[in-house]
Parts: C-alpha cells; structure tokens; sequence
C-alpha cells in the first residue's frame, strides 16, 4: 500500500511539479493521519452505522474545504496542513452527538 502512494505521489509531482505534491500528497497524507486517529479512537462506535455516515460527511467537508483553500492561494506550505488540528477536536463533539444519540 505504501509503495503505491509512493508511486502516486511521484507521478503527481512529475505531473504538477513540487508545489503540487506539496499540496495534494499533503492533504493525502494529512488526511489519512487525521482520519485514521479519528476512527482508532472511536473503537465503540464502529459498528454504528451513524458513525460511518458522520465520519463520511466530516470527510466530505474536509476535503472540499482543503480543495477549495489549496486551489485559490498561490502559496501553500507544508506545515501549514497542521491547520488540521483545530478540525479533530470538532470532529469528537460532532461524533459524540450525533452518534451517541443513536446509543439512548
């Protein structure tokens, strides 16, 4: 799996050059740590269905949130995907409402 990412994001960069590696393997990889402490931190609400389709919309605004900032700024960093941070904590109160309500 690794090796294809690898793969991807070189053949991004050959494609786009390094700013758009910077950008778009960035929010890959951001995303996919973002995410992926997301779910592993919510163990019990795995089998919920509601999960999945809160998870699937935070997701959803995510990366139309981060697609529209990377397509009109002209200089994008990558430190600054550490933006992201600020997302997680609204993605456990959004979680613990609308996902909990399903457990009364």
């Amino acid at each position: 799996m690794f090796l294809v990412f690898l793969r991807i994001a070189f053949a991004v960069q050959d494609k786009w050059g390094h700013d758009g590696f910077i950008r778009w393997d960035g929010l890959a990889g951001f995303t996919l740590g973002l995410f992926g402490l997301f779910v592993a931190e919510s163990q019990k609400f795995l089998r919920k269905r509601r999960f999945w389709v809160v998870t699937g919309i935070l997701l959803m605004g995510h990366l139309a949130v981060f697609a529209i900032v990377l397509t009109h700024v002209e200089e994008w960093k990558l430190g600054w995907f550490m933006l992201m941070v600020f997302e997680y904590p609204l993605f456990f109160f959004l979680r613990n409402n609308f996902v909990r309500a399903s457990f009364k």
